[in-house]
This record gives structure tokens, sequence and C-alpha cells, in this order.
């Protein structure tokens, strides 16, 4: 469930449009389950249906953090996703940078689901969100 307090530091139209768009990328996409936006420290903006994604933000963030980790020893530069595959389906986390956050998008599908529409999917979602002129309030 969405933490007032975080909530409170963006715009309530911004948040709508949030829930709409992830909404829209779980119908659009076959085999989606649930869809996520959170912040870069693990709070839950908005999810699609709200079930257990105070744990998924939290986690999701950690995983960009160790992914982050990995891709500096190895020499490269940048973590902007994870996949995860699992038996039972897919985790597809990415990071999404606006002008003045950094949020992520999680995605949980099932195991017959292709990458390729998930991924065609959260960039659509993104683009959507990416046009919010004001994602923060201004305090």
């Amino acid at each position: 469930m969405p933490n007032k307090v975080v909530t409170d530091k963006f715009e309530p139209l911004f948040l709508v449009q949030a829930r709409r768009s992830l909404t829209q990328l779980r119908d659009d996409v076959t085999g989606i389950k649930s869809a996520m936006l959170a912040t870069m420290d693990g709070f839950t903006l908005s999810a699609v249906p709200d079930y257990n994604s105070d744990k998924l933000a939290a986690v999701s963030s950690s995983m960009l953090a160790m992914g982050s980790a990995l891709v500096f020893e190895a020499g490269l530069e940048g973590c902007r996703s994870l996949t995860i595959e699992a038996n039972n389906g897919h985790i597809y986390v990415r990071e999404f940078k606006t002008v003045d956050v950094t949020l992520i998008v999680m995605v949980l599908s099932t195991p017959g689901t292709a990458l390729a529409h998930i991924l065609h999917g959260v960039r659509k979602c993104q683009e959507t969100l990416s046009s919010q002129t004001a994602l923060r309030r201004v305090n």
C-alpha cells in the first residue's frame, strides 16, 4: 500500500496517471499479473493490483542497488534494469529517470510472457509518465 508520507511529495495528478498507466500496461501485455511504481528508496507510489507491494518495492530497490554494485565490479556503467526468471514467472525491474526524481517500475508476469512485450509495455508506460509536467510537489 502506498505510503502517504511519500505520496504526499508527488502531485496528485501524477499519482492518478501512474495508476492508469500501470493498469494500461497490465491490460495491454498478456501475462502481466501486476505492475508497480516505486521510489528508489523502496516505497510504493502505485501498484496494480496492490498486493505485497511494500515488500516488493523494498526488495526491488535493493536488487537494483546490488545490480549497480555488480555492474561496477564488472567494469560497466549504469544498471538500468534487472530480469529474474523463476520457475513460475518473471520479474522485470527498471529504473525510470525523470528530470527531478528516479523511480522504479516493477512487473510480475507469467512464465510464458515474452520479455520483448514486457520491455515494450514498460517503455510505453514510462513515456506516458515522463510526459507529466509536474511529478513532485514544490515545497
